[in-house]
C-alpha cells in the first residue's frame, strides 16, 4: 500500500473521529420478512451462519499455533471438522472476504478484552471453538448492506434485495449516518441491528419537568417511587415452557452420546422460542418504564447488589422481574444519579438524620422517635 493511500486513509479516520463528537450513537433493530424471501435467500441466508461458524472456528484453530494476523482473510475454503474427528475441507460460497475480515477483527477485540481482565487479575479462560454461529457482522454500508427503500434492503452474500420491518425508524432521517450492522439469528427469526449515528443538534428536545422522583428496588414489590406508588412487574414461566422443559430434559437423557433426533431439536426450537418470547415482553416493559421516567428533571437510585440478591436466596424474584434491565438502561441516562450501593437509604431518617442501623430486612414498616412511621421502601 503506497504512502499516499495510508495517509488518505488516515486523513479520513481522523475526520470521521472529529465528526463523531457532534453526533449521537444509537442502535436500531430491523426484522426480516422471512415470509417474502425466495427459496435461493433463505438457503444463501442460513448459509451465511453456517460458513461464519467454519469461519470464526477455522480462526481459533489458527490461533493455537500461530498470530492472528497471519490468518488469510482471502481463502476460499476452510478446514471443517466432522463428528468421528476427521476434518474435511469445505468451499466458502456465500460468505465474502469483508465478513471474514471483520469476524477476525472481532476475534482481536475479544482478545483484548480478555488481556485487559487478566491484568485486572481476573481468572480468564481463552477463546473456544462455536457449535453455532449466530451473528454476521457487516462492516461497510453501501458495500456489505445497503438500504434501496423504507422497506427493502440488500446484504453481500444474498442474491437480490429483501423486505425489512422497521427500517422507518431511521432511513429517512436526514440528519442520520449509518454506519455498520450486524445480521443477526434470533429463535423468532432473523434480524438487522443497525448502528446510526445522529447529529446531537438535530435530535428532538425531551420536555422535561422540575420534579425529582427516587426509585427504590426490591424483590417484593419491584419499583417503589418516592412519590409513594409502586409498580411490580414479575413475569414466571408459563405451564406450556416448563412442559418444553422437561421434555428436553428427558430426551437429553436418553439421547446422552448420540447424534439428537429431529424431534429432539424441534422441541430445542421450540423452548427457545418461548424463552425469545418472554425476553420480547421484559425489555418491552423495560423500555416504556424508562421511556416514563425521561420527563422528570432527574431520577435518583441506588446501585444494588441485583447479583448479591440473585445468590442470598431471592433467585427467582430477580430472574422472573426486569430490575436488571432498567438497572442497566436507567444507568446510560442523563438525568439519573446513582448512589453508591452503601448508602444508608433506609436507616437514615429524611426528617430528623438519625441513622437506625437496627432495623432489618424483615422490618417493613419504618419508625423513628421524632415521628416518621411509614414504609420502608418509601
Amino acid at each position: 500500500m503506497s504512502k499516499e493511500k495510508n495517509a488518505q486513509i488516515k486523513a479520513t479516520l481522523l475526520a470521521t473521529k472529529e465528526r463523531r463528537k457532534t453526533q449521537k450513537c444509537f442502535v436500531f433493530s430491523t426484522k426480516i420478512d422471512y415470509r417474502k424471501l425466495n427459496k435461493l435467500q433463505k438457503e444463501q441466508l442460513q448459509m451465511l451462519f453456517v460458513e461464519g461458524k467454519w469461519v470464526y472456528n477455522d480462526i481459533i484453530n489458527h490461533l493455537q499455533d500461530n498470530e492472528l494476523r497471519s490468518w488469510n482473510d482471502k481463502k476460499k475454503s476452510v478446514m471443517v471438522k466432522q463428528k468421528d474427528g476427521s476434518f474435511v475441507e469445505k468451499p466458502l460460497l456465500y460468505l465474502r472476504a469483508s465478513h471474514m475480515q471483520a469476524m477476525r477483527d472481532e476475534v482481536r477485540y475479544s482478545l483484548s478484552s480478555l488481556s485487559e481482565k487478566r491484568k485486572k487479575g481476573y481468572k480468564v479462560g481463552k477463546l473456544r471453538f462455536k457449535s453455532s454461529c449466530n451473528s454476521v457482522p457487516l462492516r461497510q454500508f453501501g458495500n456489505t448492506h445497503r438500504i434501496k427503500s423504507l422497506r427493502k434492503v440488500g446484504i453481500t452474500g444474498i442474491s437480490g434485495n429483501f423486505r425489512v420491518h422497521g427500517l422507518e425508524q431511521f432511513a429517512d432521517n436526514p440528519n442520520a449516518e449509518i454506519a455498520n450492522a450486524k445480521l443477526l439469528k434470533k429463535p423468532d427469526g432473523y434480524y438487522i441491528h443497525w448502528t446510526v449515528y445522529i447529529l446531537k443538534d438535530k435530535l428532538p428536545v425531551i420536555q422535561r419537568s422540575d420534579e425529582v422522583i427516587g426509585i427504590d428496588f426490591g424483590c417484593g414489590t419491584s419499583f417503589t417511587f418516592s412519590d409513594g406508588h409502586k409498580e411490580d412487574f414479575k413475569l414466571k414461566e408459563p405451564e406450556c415452557l416448563k412442559k418444553l422443559q422437561k421434555s428436553l430434559a428427558r430426551k437429553r437423557k436418553t439421547e446422552t452420546g448420540k447424534k439428537h433426533s429431529n424431534q429432539y431439536k424441534s422441541v430445542q426450537k421450540k423452548l427457545e422460542r418461548a424463552y425469545q418470547h418472554l425476553t420480547n415482553i421484559k425489555n418491552d416493559k423495560a423500555n416504556k418504564l424508562c421511556h416514563k421516567l425521561q420527563a422528570y428533571k432527574q431520577v435518583v437510585i441506588q446501585d444494588e447488589n441485583l447479583r448479591g440478591w440473585h445468590k442470598g436466596g431471592h433467585g427467582k424474584a430477580v430472574q422472573h422481574s426486569i430490575l436488571g434491565r432498567v438497572k442497566a438502561r436507567l444507568k446510560a441516562m442523563d438525568n439519573v444519579h446513582v448512589l453508591s450501593r452503601f448508602a444508608p437509604t433506609t436507616k437514615l431518617c429524611f426528617h430528623c438524620g438519625e441513622v437506625h442501623n437496627e432495623i432489618k430486612v424483615w422490618d417493613r414498616v419504618f419508625h423513628c422517635d421524632c415521628g416518621v412511621c411509614m414504609d420502608r421502601d418509601i
